[in-house]
């Protein structure tokens, strides 16, 4: 059976649907979001919670949608078993005091042994890139693996595991287009992506943070 799924968005992206799934999705905007949301605005955040029949796409069935609206960092949702909570790259775009408040709300929404699924740039990487004027939003309060360990920790969630993504030469990639070029030729080209991020999955050297922890 797959799991019941919270996923916490701060921009919209392409999500699959497992079987038999319900996720809430919250995300960045200042007007009512369609199905297919796009150029996000600053000042609130709408959702959607999406069930999934349980063969999608097969024999007409179609996916049935009821949107959410809240405002992060609450998680106005009245369900309170959800197996898994996803924060993938959300909680860098809240300062320290928003980030404990988030991270509180979606433990509170999780089942107990419930899990939180969490990405987020890896500091002492991330600050050495190079960013294009209009990239980084408004706060980028980025973590090290320390820091966002201890701030898990203290919103009542214990790691399990913590991995690294992205690891192809991240900031010589964003200050020399050959890198990015050479990086493409890898990962896309010659379909060595998992190759060598599972190679470097464990070493500090990618721009983002991955953490699978529990709830304590």
């Amino acid at each position: 059976m797959h799991p019941n799924s919270l996923a916490v968005l701060y921009q919209p992206g392409s999500v699959s649907h497992p079987d038999n799934c319900w996720q809430a999705i919250l995300a960045r905007d200042n007007r009512p979001m369609g199905h297919q949301p796009a150029n996000f605005g600053d000042q609130a955040f709408y959702g959607y919670k999406q069930r999934c029949p349980a063969r999608v796409g097969k024999g007409g069935d179609q996916d049935i949608a009821s949107f959410e609206i809240g405002i992060l960092p609450d998680i106005a949702i009245d369900t309170r078993d959800f197996d898994v909570c996803v924060l993938t790259q959300v909680i860098e775009h809240f300062n320290d005091e928003n980030q404990v408040k988030l991270l509180e709300n979606a433990r509170a929404v999780v089942r107990p042994g419930g899990h939180l699924v969490l990405t987020t740039p890896n500091r002492p990487i991330s600050e050495r890139m190079r960013f294009a004027r209009g990239e980084l939003q408004p706060i980028e309060n980025w973590l090290d693996t320390t820091g966002l360990h201890a701030l898990l920790a203290k919103t009542g969630w214990r790691a399990q595991q913590t991995s690294y993504a992205f690891n192809f030469l991240p900031v010589l990639a964003s200050r020399l287009p050959v890198f990015r070029g050479a990086r493409y030729l890898a990962y896309d080209v010659l379909g060595l992506r998992n190759v060598v991020e599972g190679l470097l999955e464990s070493r500090p050297v990618g721009d983002t943070t991955v953490v699978l922890a529990v709830k304590a």
